[in-house]
């Protein structure tokens, strides 16, 4: 497993990819708190809200994006480059290779997350100034984030090594929009049945951020439901996966 997890990193920190990536999502950022500047010299009253607070949470999504863009072509590579079948060859498990990728798209994916963070909060608040951050509830939500974002990791890992090409990185590249809209969907069919809107609210992860984002200065009220929801998440998409890949054909 160590083998594997060094490999994983060197070639992710090797590549240009994950730079490339991390660039464009610090330069996102820049460009929000550039906007909210003007926002707030153009429009008196504006800095009431045009504050880091949300800016926080607003980096979220694009945090999915840019892992499922890193770590589901590091993934795919694997098997374009046919070097999945090496690992397998020189006696390497199936369980180690799949749980190496988890990992390290787990690590993409909370480096990407806290890289914002941190960014926000240190070019933000000079610019910006905050509201009511840091208080113990937005803390509290960063925090929540966490589990949510490993949620995702483990589904762009699923999702990747189960299609074993280019296409499923694609498709996981999708995956936090493709979630969001059916979620939408989902919760209008079911605008009738509170429970099953509810439900979902707090089961999907894209809807978990949405709710998040929402009201990002209030812990969700089934904060700890979330949490086991991505825990079960989390587990269910690690087994499927292992179970999906041991029984690969691999040529």
């Amino acid at each position: 497993m160590a083998n594997l997890l060094a490999e994983g990193y060197r070639r992710l920190f090797k590549g240009k990819r994950f730079y490339i990536c991390m660039i464009v999502y610090l330069s996102i950022a820049l460009f929000e708190i550039i906007i909210y500047r003007i926002g707030n010299n153009m429009f008196s009253g504006a800095g009431d809200l045009l504050n880091v607070d949300t800016l926080i949470f607003s980096g979220l999504s694009l945090t999915v994006l840019m892992t499922a863009i890193t770590g589901g072509m590091l993934i795919a590579r694997d098997y374009t480059n046919n070097t999945i079948r090496n690992k397998i060859i020189i006696g390497h498990s199936r369980t180690n290779i799949y749980l190496a990728n988890l990992i390290v798209t787990s690590t993409i994916i909370l480096i990407y997350l806290f890289a914002y963070i941190l960014f926000i909060c240190a070019v933000g608040i000079p610019l910006v100034g905050t509201g009511e951050f840091p208080s113990a509830d937005m803390v509290k939500n960063i925090f929540l984030t966490i589990p949510i974002m490993l949620a995702f990791s483990s589904l762009i890992t699923f999702i990747t090594m189960s299609i074993k090409s280019v296409g499923g990185a694609i498709l996981a590249i999708a995956l936090d929009y493709v979630g969001s809209f059916l979620g939408s969907i989902l919760q209008i069919l079911a605008i009738k049945y509170e429970e099953l809107a509810r439900f979902l609210e707090e089961c999907l992860p894209s809807m978990q951020i949405s709710m998040i984002r929402s009201s990002i200065t209030e812990v969700p009220d089934h904060a700890g439901l979330m949490v086991l929801y991505d825990v079960i998440i989390i587990a269910a998409s690690t087994v499927g996966g292992i179970l999906i890949f041991n029984k690969t054909d691999l040529k």
